[in-house]
Formats: structure tokens, C-alpha cells, sequence
């Protein structure tokens, strides 16, 4: 009685099955066609001994690899800042001045673009990592450091800002290390 229940049921999920997916099963899709090849080309070599063989055509390809390139995942752009900048030091007034450019075209702080790190650029760099505070202060904190806005741009808020200057650098710029 058991293996007659279990062979009607088996029997039932087949035809349940087969009438569920019949039309499916009845008209199989044919796989596309390969896609034509283009026509050769002047520059093909295309004689009796090389194009016998499928696929054994050639082509110049210099005009391909001469014009440079990019490697997926190399960073094309240099880092926008170089050095740290810290309220009260002593600090390269170029670097200075491209983090005012950048926090008043990110953050739009319109700033004076001084070289002078004072407190309203200060209070801004304080702003901007709060903002973006996963990014800059939570390694710290994953570090042990408690941490808030300090306004210094140290480690992670230069490599903050380099990042979003050059995007493609992500990659290529590793989290620094801590502390």
C-alpha cells in the first residue's frame, strides 16, 4: 500500500510536470547565430597559407596598443594634496590654497583662497569630515581612537580629498595606516 501511494504520487509530479512544462519542453530555442565577422580589411593578411586555417587571419593591430592605454584599477591622476595641514603650523601655502579651492568646490564654503589656514578654513575641514565622517574619523575609531572633527587634515582626510578629486585612484589609494 506505501509503495503504491509513493508511485501514484511520483507518477502525478511527473505528469503535473510534463503538462506544466510541456510547451517548453516541446519547441527547443535555437542558440543566436555567432555574429558575422567583419570583412577583411587592407591591412589583414590574408594569403593562401595563413587564411586556410580558421581563425589564423591576422591584423595589424598597432594602431590599437600605439595609442596608449589604461589599466583597470591604475590611477591616471596624481594625488591633489601632497602634505598635512594642521591649524597654528607651519603649512606650504599651496597646499593650503588647493584645499580652500577644494572645499569651496565640494563643500561650496567660499572661501578666500589665501594659502592662510585660519579659522573659518578650519571650521570648515571640521564640517567636511563630519560629513564625511565613515571615511575619516571611523578608522579611527575602528583604531581605538576616540575621534571627532578635528579640523587637521591628517591621514584620512587628505586621502579623503585625493579621492574625491581622482575617483579612479580608489584602488591604487589604500586606507593609511593608523596612528
Amino acid at each position: 500500500m506505501k509503495n503504491s501511494l509513493l508511485s501514484n504520487i511520483f507518477t502525478f509530479s511527473f505528469v503535473l510536470f510534463f503538462v506544466l512544462f510541456s510547451n517548453t519542453l516541446a519547441a527547443p530555442v535555437a542558440p543566436p547565430a555567432p555574429p558575422t565577422p567583419p570583412a577583411p580589411t587592407s591591412t589583414e593578411n590574408t594569403s593562401s597559407n595563413e587564411g586556410s586555417k580558421p581563425g589564423s587571419r591576422r591584423r595589424d593591430v598597432s594602431s590599437l596598443i600605439s595609442r596608449g592605454g589604461q589599466v583597470l584599477g591604475v590611477s591616471t591622476c596624481e594625488p591633489y594634496l601632497n602634505e598635512y595641514i594642521k591649524f597654528g603650523g607651519e603649512n606650504n601655502t599651496e597646499e593650503v590654497k588647493k584645499l580652500q579651492m577644494f572645499l569651496n568646490e565640494f563643500m561650496g564654503a567660499n572661501l578666500d583662497v589665501s594659502g592662510s589656514y585660519d579659522e573659518k578654513s578650519f571650521e570648515w575641514v571640521k564640517k567636511f569630515q563630519s560629513l564625511h565622517e565613515v571615511a575619516i574619523l571611523k578608522p579611527w575609531t575602528d583604531a581605538g581612537l576616540p575621534t571627532e572633527a578635528t579640523g587637521y587634515v591628517y591621514k584620512t582626510t587628505k586621502r579623503w580629498i585625493n579621492l574625491m578629486k581622482c575617483p579612479e585612484s580608489v584602488l591604487s589609494t589604500p586606507l593609511p595606516l593608523l596612528p
